[in-house]
């Protein structure tokens, strides 16, 4: 399909793949697209290539590269510095189209359905979208797709006035007449108030005018302001929302000159907010910011899972205030006719930002049009066909990749990892982005890419699946490519809670296929070398474990049990795995104290202290905290055996104390990724290979459950 992207600076479009719709999103093939000057002129700029130069200009910037210099060296940190700006990234995120798919947890909207679209990053600028619930609202019959497609725009709006708590009589004076500047003269017209539109632009000013304002200005000194008086019988308004784009503050001075005494001032806009205090508290003036189209924005429970705000206690949330504005064109009180400047083909987008871009005769607003109805005729084709189980693959020959998810983590671990061996052909890339993975795949030369998982399992040439998508979604890929005879590797952790885990050992035990799982740390040098040391002493071994995880905010999809299923799960795994991989023994206890939530920001199970009896006589201690300073390093790991010791710190260096070898100390980091990946084509190969067991996989998985157990109930042991 078709997409508009941002690139280098630039605007293009291209061919990628046809996104798909989870359990909770719609498919809906666009029919318009809203091209917004401010919010994607900022994209574009984003997607310009990042100099040495803005890095040393910049404190902020300088002291990030400092830090991952001195962790990662000087290739690395450079590497870092060229990509720190996004090479391509999406555009658009308000658009209108009609449904061709929907999630399994969806009820009230059908395909056929004419649908507005929301969100950044959603509603882009493509031929077909996948929107969660909350950020789509049907189409009233009445109302063409052209004018729905600024539903989100017009939900910005309408939470700016309501911000500004006007009400039927009162005076509300508008500042800023772009697109949703007249939009909000609309609004605010249908709700019965006065609206007073201000511009620097005369001919905006004239069309606010036309479009409902009781009065419309341009104000270049005090003689224009004895009108705006004569409206508000000399008290001024009692509400202004600021929609102008401005860098300088002259806008919020202008608006506080127009609030009444007690008034409010509500900010849309992108303005600057040096405000004058002495107007201020001689008025005494409140004011506040507007967030986007409202209640539930960049809430993930809200947008992304669709978990509604209770209708008696959040009145206007997002999806409310589009589905405000859509019964407003229905009736007719807003009209978007008048600022539908030009209209192109997706095809032909370049061209409509060059209009917006320029300096004259710029248009109000740029629509780009689609062909729905395409897609229409094949959305019977894009559900996933079933799945054909195929025959396991016997080891030996090229080791054929299947990559699932393509964030950050596989974008610098994985994939830089697995394209250096030989021995892996990088078949297929999926991901839920199709930009994203048209990208990637371009980049590190997959054969193919696409957003539907199936499309790695029904390809038969595919004999390793490598899962690296969010935690929740690992143990039902696992078995899916396990039932499609398909080796598996998947990042940690295996799994989210103990029924998956038994489903997972039961799909291992019926095809007798390996997975593996990404515990890195047991492939480190220090820690091959720190076995090698420890199995010329008898043990038993005390072993202490400090991470110094840093502070991860309670709403960080991480901290979700039902999406990243918490820190010890979806980190301490490692950890765990650590201590089974050095003493070797099997787990007799398992204690565990927490520092108490509520406090300074305190999550209690990013705070604790484990300690674990094994059946070699062995005591292991896991310290994990998220209250350290960012100066000091991550990881530490103490041992004692035999009179003896060994200091491994961060993974960078380790002290050998009472052995001939004294000390080693490595270049860069190393947790062990290179290695892990080197000893996982050995083992796909048929060679000899220390690559983790299922078995041990399993046993650091359950012993993670039981941890987070005792951590979250507070029970003292197990």
């Amino acid at each position: 399909m078709k997409q508009v992207i941002a690139k280098a600076g630039g605007v293009t479009v291209e061919e990628v793949p046809l996104p798909t719709n989870g359990d909770d999103e719609v498919l809906v093939a666009n029919a318009y697209s809203v091209v917004s000057t401010g919010t994607e002129s900022v994209t574009i700029e984003r997607t310009e290539p990042r100099s040495y130069l803005d890095v040393v200009r910049s404190p902020q910037l300088a002291g990030k590269a400092l830090r991952y210099l001195r962790g990662s060296g000087v290739r690395s940190t450079v590497d870092a510095v060229k990509g720190s700006r996004s090479p391509q990234d999406f555009l658009g995120y308000s658009s209108a189209g009609i449904v061709i798919a929907v999630g399994r947890n969806i009820t009230d909207i059908n395909p056929g359905d004419r649908v507005a679209c929301a969100g950044a990053g959603i509603a882009n600028h493509a031929e077909v979208v996948s929107v969660p619930r909350n950020l789509v609202a049907k189409v009233p019959l009445p109302v063409g797709l052209d004018a729905a497609a600024f539903t989100t725009l017009g939900a910005i709006a309408t939470h700016g006035i309501r911000r500004a708590g006007g009400q039927f009589g009162e005076t509300l004076a508008i500042v800023g007449t772009g697109l949703i500047g007249l939009i909000g003269v609309q609004v605010a017209h249908a709700a019965g108030m006065k609206v007073v539109a201000i511009d620097k632009d005369p001919h905006r000013v004239e069309l606010a005018k036309s479009l409902g304002a009781d009065l419309a200005m341009v104000i270049e000194g005090p003689e224009q302001l004895k009108a705006f008086y004569s409206l508000t019988d000399g008290r001024g308004a009692d509400g202004v929302v600021i929609f102008a784009a401005d860098r300088g503050s002259d806008a919020v001075h202008l608006a506080s000159r127009l609030a009444r005494d007690k008034g409010k001032v509500v900010v849309v806009g992108m303005v600057g907010m040096e405000f004058a205090r002495g107007i201020l508290y001689e008025r005494e003036l409140d004011i506040s910011m507007s967030r986007s189209y409202g209640p539930g924005r960049y809430d993930p429970m809200y947008e992304k899972m669709g978990i509604d705000y209770p209708f008696p206690y959040v009145r206007w949330t997002e999806n409310r205030n589009m589905q405000s504005f859509l019964h407003l064109l229905e009736t007719g009180q807003v009209t978007m006719s008048p600022l539908i400047g030009e209209i192109h083909p997706v095809a032909e987008a370049p061209r409509g930002y060059e209009s917006l871009l320029s300096t004259e005769k710029r248009p109000i607003s740029v629509l780009l049009k689609y062909d729905p109805e395409k897609y229409i005729a094949k959305s019977l084709t894009l559900s996933v066909p079933r799945l054909q189980v195929l025959k396991p693959r016997g080891v030996g020959g090229p080791v054929k990749v299947g990559l699932v998810g393509a964030g950050q983590f596989a974008k610098h671990f994985i994939i830089p990892n697995i394209e250096r061996i030989p021995e892996f052909d990088l078949r297929t890339l999926v991901t839920s982005s199709p930009l994203n993975a048209k990208q990637t795949a371009s980049k590190h030369g997959f054969e193919k890419c696409g957003t539907d998982f199936g499309d790695i399992l029904r390809d038969g040439d595919v004999n390793l699946v490598i899962v690296a998508t969010p935690h929740n979604l690992h143990a039902q890929m696992v078995v899916d490519a396990l039932k499609a005879g398909k080796a598996v590797f998947t990042e940690k952790p295996l799994c989210l809670n103990e029924a998956e885990l038994q489903e997972v050992a039961k799909a291992v035990d019926e095809t007798k296929l390996p997975v593996y799982v990404g515990f890195n740390r047991r492939y480190s040098p220090l820690i091959t070398r720190t076995r090698q040391l420890l199995a010329q002493s008898q043990g038993p071994y005390l072993i202490n474990y400090r991470v110094n995880a840093g502070h991860i905010p309670p709403s960080h999809w991480l901290q979700d049990p039902r999406v990243g299923g918490g820190r010890i799960i979806g980190e301490c795994g490692h950890f765990i795995d650590l201590f089974n991989f050095l003493i070797g023994s099997e787990v007799r206890s398992l204690k565990a104290s927490s520092v108490p939530s509520g406090r300074g920001n305190v999550v209690s199970h990013d705070n604790f202290v484990a300690s674990m009896e094994w059946e070699d006589g062995s005591v292991s201690s896991l310290t994990y905290t998220s209250l350290g300073s960012n100066l000091m390093s991550k990881e530490r790991i103490e041992i004692f055996a035999g009179s003896k010791s060994i200091v491994i710190d961060d993974f960078r260096s380790a002290d050998f104390l009472g052995y001939p070898e004294k000390r080693i100390r490595l270049n860069t980091q190393d947790k062990g990724h290179s290695e892990e990946f080197a000893q996982l084509a050995r083992a796909l190969s048929g060679k000899a290979s220390s690559m983790i067991s299922f078995e041990d996989a399993f046993k650091a998985t359950k012993l993670s459950f039981m941890l987070d157990d005792i951590v979250r109930t507070d029970r003292a042991e197990t």
